[in-house]
């Protein structure tokens, strides 16, 4: 993922951005550590470092997710075609999170494929959603063990400590207020606030 790309693409980032850009690449990885712990998939955010003086390449391990910040005089696009060009020698299904067109050429060759800033956008909500309806739906059937399962399976290991507070045996007149808050603990609060405005401005209809 071009996570600059990303910031600039989606309005709700681009706003916080343009007050703090490191707040704005926190909330672009917890959602990014999220979404990872749900699709279990490897993903790596990049961010340009190249107009840093002196700066080399250096990756971090965030929560669950691989975050890089490329060398001087490297962009984000010249480092996300040079590691799809070695994935795609591993022969590995990759994807590219970009709204860069002039990309798209040179990811085909590598054998990849790129999402537009907006159409990733589309598969968070979507990922939203299934997390909703798979916590609606274990409530209802009224079993903590089974719903502190699922919670631990779609979050990423960083984030389960908070679902150890609730109890093995929770009386069921409180079972759904403990499991809520529960989830809503497991959620960081960055990734909670920029979500429920992605929701927001989809209900509205607006576009990026």
């Amino acid at each position: 993922m071009d996570g600059y790309n990303v910031i600039f693409a989606w309005e709700e980032l681009k706003g916080v951005a343009a007050k703090n850009l490191d707040v704005a690449r926190r909330m672009l990885c917890d959602l990014m550590s999220d979404y990872q712990g749900f699709r279990k998939c490897e993903l790596t955010v990049v961010f340009d470092a190249y107009q840093v003086k002196g700066g080399t390449e250096r990756a971090e391990q965030y929560h669950n997710i691989r975050v890089v910040y490329t060398k001087e005089a490297e962009t984000a696009d010249a480092y996300i075609e040079r590691a799809t060009y070695q994935l795609g020698r591993e022969d590995r299904r990759v994807r590219v999170v970009s709204s860069d067109n002039a990309e798209q050429s040179i990811i085909l060759g590598h054998g990849a494929l790129r999402v537009s800033a907006a159409a990733f956008r589309e598969e968070l909500l979507q990922a939203r959603g299934e997390i909703q309806e798979l916590v609606q739906k274990n409530n209802l059937a009224g079993k903590a063990r089974p719903m502190r399962e699922a919670l631990t399976r779609a979050l990423p290991r960083s984030r389960q400590s908070a679902l150890g507070g609730i109890p093995r045996r929770p009386l069921r007149t409180c079972l759904c207020r403990v499991i809520i808050t529960a989830a809503a603990q497991a959620l960081t609060g960055f990734s909670r606030h920029c979500f429920d405005k992605i929701g927001h401005t989809a209900t509205r209809g607006d576009a990026l």
